[in-house]
């Protein structure tokens, strides 16, 4: 009865939410490990915590990659506001 709990949630989050992300993968997992008993947690404990920390390492590369962008182009901003004062 439980998984079937989750697998409603899930199929509502998945037809609400079309672009699912890593970040999106962990609330699914953190609610489904909510939903098991725990001799299924003890069963599904090591596959679960893979599968959140894959997602936190996917997340944590994102933010790194989109920091980095924000850095080139506030260079490049800054760089035109030289070019333009120096030609003034």
């Amino acid at each position: 009865m439980k998984i079937e709990k989750f697998l409603n949630w899930i199929n509502d989050k998945l037809l609400n939410y079309p672009d699912i992300h890593f970040p999106t993968v962990k609330v699914f997992m953190d609610k489904f490990d909510s939903c098991l008993s725990p001799t299924e947690n003890n069963r599904y404990y090591i596959t679960i915590n893979i599968i959140k920390e894959f997602s936190s390492k996917q997340i944590a590369l994102n933010s790194f990659i989109n920091q980095s962008k924000v850095k080139v182009l506030e260079t490049e901003l800054n760089n035109l506001k030289d070019k333009e004062v120096k030609s003034k």
